[in-house]
C-alpha cells in the first residue's frame, strides 16, 4: 500500500505538505522523513500516519485510561493497545520508520512542545491534574475547641477516591516522562485491588526502580488542614520507612477534579505531629460503677 500526497495545509502559520494513508490519516510529510527507522517491536511495519493522528487526537485523555505503554528505542512513549492495533504501511514518506515516535510527534504538535516535553505533567491539556507546590513552612493552631474537627467535616470517600486517582494520574506521567514506561504500567491502586488494611493506598516506583508506598490524604480545604491517620497507617509507615510517601491533596474541586498537592517522604510519627483524638471502647465486665 502506497501513501500519496495530500496537498499542502496550514499548521501553525507554516505551509506544510502533508501525505494521507488508506485510512485517510494525515500527516506532514517532512515529519514521516525525518522519523528514525525502527524495523522491530510491535510497531513493526505499521501505519505512522494514523500513530501522528492518534497522538494529536488523545492530548486530553489521562495515561491512566490508555493502558499500558511501550518505549521505544529513539525514547518516545506510546499506548501499547494503540501501537498494536495500528493498520500496515509499507509505502510513502513513513515506510520502516517508527511509529511510537510518529504517536509522540502527534502529541507534540498539539501542545505546541518539543518532542521530548510530549508527555510532560506541566504540558498537558487535561483539566484533572494535581499542581505540585512546596511543601508549607507554617503550622496549623488548632482552636482549643476540642470539636473543631467538625467544622472541617468528614473525609468521605468520593473526596478519598478522587485523590488517590488524581494520584495515580501523576505517578503515571512522572514514570513516563522520565522513561520508565515500565514502571508506569506496574503502579497498582492498592487500596482497591487489596484492601484499605495494608496502610498505604498506591504502590509506585522511583526512577531506579526502588518501591514508592503512598498514603494520599485529600481535602477540599486548604493545605494546613489537619488530617486523620489511622494506628495502622502510622506503624505501617514506620515498617516501610523510607519508602513512605504521603501525599497531601488539598483544595479538590470534585467537580473539576482538579487540586493542589505536595510531598512528604518518611513515616507519619517522624513527619507529622500526632495528637490522639479518639478511642476504642469495650464495655467492662462485672457490676463495676
Amino acid at each position: 500500500m502506497l501513501v500519496e500526497a495530500k496537498g499542502v495545509h496550514l499548521q501553525g502559520g507554516i505551509c506544510m505538505a502533508f501525505e494521507t494513508c488508506k485510512e485517510d490519516s494525515q500527516a506532514p510529510t517532512q515529519m514521516l522523513r525525518d522519523l528514525p527507522e525502527s524495523q522491530g517491536g510491535l510497531g513493526r511495519h505499521r501505519c505512522p500516519n494514523c500513530a501522528y493522528v492518534r497522538g494529536r487526537d488523545e492530548v486530553t485523555q489521562t495515561a491512566s485510561s490508555l493502558g499500558r505503554f511501550v518505549l521505544c528505542g529513539h525514547g518516545s512513549k506510546a499506548p501499547e493497545a494503540i501501537v498494536a492495533e495500528l493498520h500496515e504501511n509499507q509505502g510513502g514518506s513513513g515506510r520502516h520508520k517508527c511509529v511510537v515516535c510518529s504517536y509522540q510527534e502527534g502529541r507534540a504538535s498539539v501542545l505546541n512542545v518539543t518532542l521530548g516535553k510530549a508527555w510532560d505533567y506541566e504540558s498537558s491539556q487535561q483539566t484533572n491534574l494535581l499542581h505540585e507546590v512546596d511543601k508549607p513552612e507554617t503550622t496549623w493552631d488548632p482552636p482549643q475547641n476540642p470539636d473543631w474537627w467538625k467544622l472541617l467535616g468528614e473525609h468521605n470517600k468520593k473526596i478519598g477516591d478522587a485523590g488517590e486517582e488524581l494520584v495515580i494520574e501523576y505517578e503515571m506521567r512522572r514514570l513516563i516522562q522520565l522513561g520508565r514506561t515500565d514502571l508506569a504500567n506496574e503502579i497498582c491502586h492498592s487500596a482497591r485491588v487489596e484492601g484499605d488494611h495494608l496502610g498505604y493506598d498506591i504502590k509506585s516506583f522511583n526512577k531506579d526502580g526502588t518501591v514508592r508506598f503512598i498514603e494520599v490524604k485529600s481535602t477540599t480545604l486548604d493545605q494546613n488542614t489537619p488530617f486523620f491517620v489511622s494506628r495502622n497507617e502510622v506503624s505501617q509507615s514506620i515498617e516501610l520507612s523510607p519508602s513512605y510517601w504521603i501525599y497531601r491533596v488539598y483544595g479538590l474541586d470534585l467537580d473539576t477534579r482538579k487540586a493542589n498537592f505536595y510531598k512528604i517522604h518518611g513515616d507519619f510519627d517522624s513527619v507529622c505531629v500526632l495528637e490522639p483524638q479518639t478511642y476504642k471502647a469495650t464495655i467492662k465486665n462485672g457490676d463495676e460503677e
